[in-house]
Protein backbone atom coordinates (compact mmCIF):
# COMPACT_ATOMS: atom_id res chain seq x y z
CA UNK A 1 0.00 0.00 0.00
CA UNK A 2 2.48 2.53 0.90
CA UNK A 3 4.26 1.93 -3.00
CA UNK A 4 0.57 2.64 -4.15
CA UNK A 5 0.47 -1.18 -5.17
CA UNK A 6 -2.93 -1.84 -3.08
CA UNK A 7 -5.59 0.43 -2.11
CA UNK A 8 -6.82 1.01 1.63
CA UNK A 9 -8.14 -2.37 3.07
CA UNK A 10 -10.49 -1.78 6.33
CA UNK A 11 -11.37 -5.05 7.95
CA UNK A 12 -14.47 -5.12 10.96
CA UNK A 13 -13.77 -5.37 14.28
CA UNK A 14 -15.87 -8.42 16.23
CA UNK A 15 -16.05 -6.83 19.32
CA UNK A 16 -15.13 -9.57 22.52
CA UNK A 17 -18.21 -10.48 24.08
CA UNK A 18 -18.56 -9.99 27.76
CA UNK A 19 -17.30 -12.96 29.52
CA UNK A 20 -19.73 -15.33 31.43
CA UNK A 21 -18.49 -16.11 35.03
CA UNK A 22 -19.73 -18.91 37.54
CA UNK A 23 -21.36 -18.04 40.70
CA UNK A 24 -19.90 -19.89 43.92
CA UNK A 25 -21.54 -22.94 44.03
CA UNK A 26 -21.44 -23.49 40.69
CA UNK A 27 -17.67 -23.44 40.78
CA UNK A 28 -17.94 -25.33 43.38
CA UNK A 29 -20.24 -27.62 41.94
CA UNK A 30 -17.21 -27.78 39.01
CA UNK A 31 -14.99 -28.64 40.97
CA UNK A 32 -16.46 -31.48 43.19
CA UNK A 33 -17.54 -33.47 40.14
CA UNK A 34 -13.77 -32.80 38.80
CA UNK A 35 -12.03 -34.23 41.90
CA UNK A 36 -14.75 -37.04 42.51
CA UNK A 37 -16.65 -38.28 38.83
CA UNK A 38 -14.70 -41.66 38.02
CA UNK A 39 -17.00 -41.65 34.75
CA UNK A 40 -15.04 -38.50 33.19
CA UNK A 41 -11.43 -39.22 31.69
CA UNK A 42 -8.78 -38.11 34.00
CA UNK A 43 -6.98 -35.58 31.85
CA UNK A 44 -10.54 -33.67 31.55
CA UNK A 45 -10.85 -34.11 35.17
CA UNK A 46 -7.18 -32.88 35.74
CA UNK A 47 -7.32 -29.94 33.66
CA UNK A 48 -10.59 -28.91 34.85
CA UNK A 49 -9.25 -28.98 38.76
CA UNK A 50 -6.46 -26.70 37.71
CA UNK A 51 -8.76 -24.41 35.62
CA UNK A 52 -10.92 -24.47 38.78
CA UNK A 53 -8.26 -24.23 41.37
CA UNK A 54 -5.40 -21.77 39.95
CA UNK A 55 -7.33 -19.60 36.83
CA UNK A 56 -5.37 -21.14 34.38
CA UNK A 57 -6.24 -20.71 30.65
CA UNK A 58 -6.51 -24.23 28.42
CA UNK A 59 -4.04 -23.38 25.90
CA UNK A 60 -1.42 -22.96 29.32
CA UNK A 61 -3.04 -26.03 30.91
CA UNK A 62 -2.29 -28.00 27.65
CA UNK A 63 1.15 -27.29 27.35
CA UNK A 64 1.99 -28.30 30.88
CA UNK A 65 4.18 -32.06 30.83
CA UNK A 66 4.06 -34.57 33.83
CA UNK A 67 7.48 -32.79 35.29
CA UNK A 68 5.34 -29.72 35.98
CA UNK A 69 4.26 -32.55 39.07
CA UNK A 70 6.81 -32.94 41.79
CA UNK A 71 6.20 -34.70 45.60
CA UNK A 72 8.07 -34.06 48.45
CA UNK A 73 7.55 -36.36 51.32
CA UNK A 74 3.24 -36.63 51.24
CA UNK A 75 3.03 -33.26 49.65
CA UNK A 76 2.38 -32.69 46.26
CA UNK A 77 3.26 -29.57 44.02
CA UNK A 78 2.27 -28.35 40.67
CA UNK A 79 4.89 -25.96 38.96
CA UNK A 80 2.67 -23.05 36.52
CA UNK A 81 5.81 -20.87 36.19
CA UNK A 82 9.04 -21.06 38.32
CA UNK A 83 7.48 -21.42 41.52
CA UNK A 84 6.30 -24.37 42.59
CA UNK A 85 2.23 -24.20 44.30
CA UNK A 86 1.41 -26.78 46.61
CA UNK A 87 -1.94 -28.68 45.45
CA UNK A 88 -4.85 -29.38 48.38
CA UNK A 89 -5.21 -32.13 50.01
CA UNK A 90 -7.59 -34.53 48.63
CA UNK A 91 -11.65 -33.85 50.13
CA UNK A 92 -12.74 -37.07 52.58
CA UNK A 93 -14.92 -38.43 49.91
CA UNK A 94 -12.51 -38.32 47.68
Amino acid sequence: MRRGHARTLDVAHWPKKDPVSLDEDSHWELLHQCLTDTDLPLDLRGAGAILLLFGQHLTRIAALTTHAVTTLGENTFLTLDLTPSPCPDPWPDC
